[in-house]
């Protein structure tokens, strides 16, 4: 088996570091999406500001959850995640200037709500905007997924290459993993007769991949997480090792990382 030189742990781990920069300009770029919410000027119709402001809270909030992975607990906590101004008029009721939206975290997501013309929550002319948790959660976990995906691919096209291998090539390793990614997902929602046509792209997958962890005499790591884990052999931090709801991301022999799914169980019809 060949060792692992220093030459190698640095080019793994600045493939990493740009692989979380892409990340971050990805969150900037949702950064200024909400600047230039927060600068549209007053309108004169009153039900076009409550749209405005109702969306600049939705896409404020949505944005700070995906950064802690779970709502702000209210407009105070908003404003101080994405930096909008404490006081400013995003968050006040166009139809009632004197009070905020109403902003709730409920057992199924977020609830933001105008009073609308009467000036009272909870009747006919609400106005409303809500988000699913599940909206939150599956966009941040898949980009961690796909963050973790690319390092273990790009650790086994390296050693592909100082080894020489012909078959399977780095590229036919990365098209594999894309393949199994997209089965995998699609795998929870399949009838019986799709579910055949996927496990046939995830058994082709699995071959490419046992193919070239051969190529190269692969060790597996121990765990995720911990020493001598993957996040460790790909210098990634351990806090990063866990999917959208917090729970631990689990190894995969073909994918690297797997995300257990909404029953925090591995090996069942939700794993992503």
């Amino acid at each position: 088996m060949r060792e692992r030189t220093t030459d190698d742990a640095a080019t793994s781990e600045r493939g990493f570091a740009l692989l979380v920069l892409l990340a971050l300009i990805g969150a900037g770029a949702t950064g200024i999406l909400l600047a230039v919410n927060h600068f549209v000027p007053a309108l004169a119709d009153v039900d076009e500001r409550v749209r405005v402001d109702l969306g600049t809270v939705q896409r404020a909030a949505t944005e700070a959850g995906l950064r802690a992975g779970a709502f702000p607990a209210d407009l105070d906590a908003v404003a101080t995640v994405v930096g909008l101004p404490a006081t400013g008029d995003w968050r006040r009721d166009p139809w009632d200037p004197a009070q905020d939206l109403d902003y709730a975290v409920t057992g199924s997501g977020l609830r933001v709500r105008s009073r609308g013309p009467d000036r009272q929550l909870n009747t006919a002319d609400d106005v409303q905007v809500q988000v699913g948790t599940e909206a939150l959660l599956r966009p941040r976990q898949r980009g961690r997924l796909r963050l973790l995906r690319a390092a273990f691919c790009h650790e086994l096209q390296q050693q592909l290459t100082a080894v020489g291998a012909v078959a399977p090539t780095g590229a036919e390793v990365r098209d594999a993993l894309r393949d199994a990614a997209a089965a995998q997902r699609a795998w929870s929602g399949a009838d019986a007769a799709q579910r055949v046509v996927l496990s046939g792209r995830l058994t082709t997958a699995a071959s490419v991949v046992v193919a070239a962890k051969t190529a190269v005499s692969w060790v597996e790591p121990i765990a995720l997480t911990g020493a001598g884990g993957f996040m460790e052999r790909i210098h990634a931090d351990d806090s990063r090792g866990v999917d959208g709801k917090g729970q631990p991301l689990l190894m995969h022999p073909t994918l690297g990382v797997i995300a257990v799914g909404n029953d925090g169980v591995g090996g069942t019809d939700d794993d992503m």
